[in-house]
């Protein structure tokens, strides 16, 4: 299944790309994240992760590895999981650009495979959980950066 989409952030690249990149900040934006740790180098992550649809739940132990990061304009994922009676594959891509108001249009693209229970009863409904998810996701992405913005001005005495 493909999914894409596309988010205005009002932070330049490299501020979203820092923040992105850092899975100790971007991870507070993963619905139903349970774990997650990061296997040196640094470019790959063991994630466990709960999802589904409604009473249907699986908790599934992810594989994540970035390839391609051109910083800070676009990277690439790679993403295997497995629970019970389920798999999930795929691979994801994000292309940053600045925009006018010196934010970032940001683009992004799945390809998901999910077998198994959750994928037989979940195939009509995998587009509108993954759009509410992604929405999620880039709304808290937002709301952290913003956050993590007005912070650092607050520390370096820019505003009062």
């Amino acid at each position: 299944m493909k999914l894409e989409g596309k988010v205005n952030i009002t932070h330049e690249p490299k501020v979203v790309w820092d923040f992105l990149l850092d899975y100790k900040k971007s991870c507070k934006c993963i619905s139903g994240l349970q774990t997650i740790d990061e296997i040196p180098p640094g470019n790959k992550f063991k994630a466990v992760v709960t999802g589904g649809m409604g009473a249907v739940k699986a908790t599934f132990t992810i594989d994540a590895e970035f390839l391609d990061l051109i910083r800070p304009t676009s990277a690439k994922m790679l993403i295997y999981g497995k629970a019970p009676g389920n798999v999930v594959k795929g691979n994801c891509e994000m292309i940053l650009n600045s925009n006018e108001n010196h934010g970032t249009n940001l683009e992004w693209k799945a390809d998901i495979s999910i077998t198994g229970t959750i994928g037989m009863l979940a195939t009509r409904f995998i587009p509108s959980i993954s759009k509410k998810l992604t929405d999620e996701f880039f709304e808290c992405v937002k709301n952290e950066i913003d956050t993590e913005e007005k912070n650092r001005e607050i520390i370096n005495g820019s505003t009062l």
